[in-house]
């Protein structure tokens, strides 16, 4: 079954002996005569209604938050992981970078119910990933966004470049400087000292911006391309509070 491309092949025998190469060797056959038609072309999917409806409300939000629409617009797992405070202060630090945001274009659909779009605004462009729940009322399910067309703040590229440097050499006291109490020298130090055996030396990258102290890096490493998410504190001086060194976007390696 190929259900991106809305194609399934069945294939049946009236033989019990039938070797168990026949009806594989049989079904790549038959895949390779549709796709001599074009008949395995992907699916274009077009955006539910619901969702584009949720992106929209979702972008009018950024500088304009209403308690009422966290009860509404989000499905109750996603409000009992968001609450209320911590998603108006969100909103409220996108609208800090980008300003007041227009109405939201599809830029890939994955499925009816999940996509990405693209808000122009006033300072750049928010780029919203969202998904809506199948239920009556298509609540999002989750959502993440990000700011393009922006460069990060001073502060995080620092906080970026002094972690790049922690990965080549360790160096107890700049990890202090630079890295919240919260986090166990001694692990960071091993954690540190594992991703510079994967990765060998890295160079700093773009910024994909999430918030103002909050930014994903990517990296340029002798052995791979992972990605570098730090976000700061906001009381000074600012220090590193939330870290994550991902390999690709299917989980982080730390």
């Amino acid at each position: 079954m190929l259900p991106g491309r809305g194609v399934a092949v069945i294939l049946l025998s009236n033989q019990s002996s039938i070797a168990s190469t026949v009806l594989p060797s049989d079904g790549s056959r038959v895949l390779d005569l549709l796709a001599d038609t074009g008949a395995l072309e992907p699916r274009r999917h077009a955006p539910a209604p619901a969702l584009t409806r949720a992106a929209a409300e979702l972008a009018g939000l950024v500088g304009r938050w209403d308690g009422a629409d966290h009860a509404r617009l989000f499905a109750p797992d996603f409000r009992d992981s968001n609450p209320p405070a911590a998603l108006a202060e969100k909103f409220a630090g996108w609208h800090a970078l980008v300003g007041a945001c227009g109405e939201p274009r599809p830029v890939t659909i994955e499925d009816p119910r999940a996509g990405s779009f693209e808000s122009t605004c006033e300072r750049g462009v928010l780029r919203l990933e969202v998904r809506v729940a199948p239920w009556a009322g298509a609540p999002v399910s989750s959502f993440t966004a990000e700011a393009a067309g922006l460069a990060a703040a001073p502060a995080l590229v620092e906080a970026a470049e002094g972690t790049l440097r922690l990965l080549e050499r360790w160096d107890a006291r700049a990890f202090g400087r630079l890295y919240a109490d919260h986090f166990a020298a001694g692990r960071a130090r091993t954690d540190f000292a594992e991703a510079a055996r994967l990765w060998g030396r890295c160079r700093l990258g773009p910024p994909r911006v999430q918030g103002p102290l909050e930014a994903t890096f990517a990296l340029s490493c002798d052995a791979g391309a992972p990605k570098l998410r730090l976000k700061l504190s906001a009381t000074a001086p600012a220090k590193v509070v939330e870290f994550n060194l991902t390999a690709s976007r299917d989980g982080p390696c730390q």
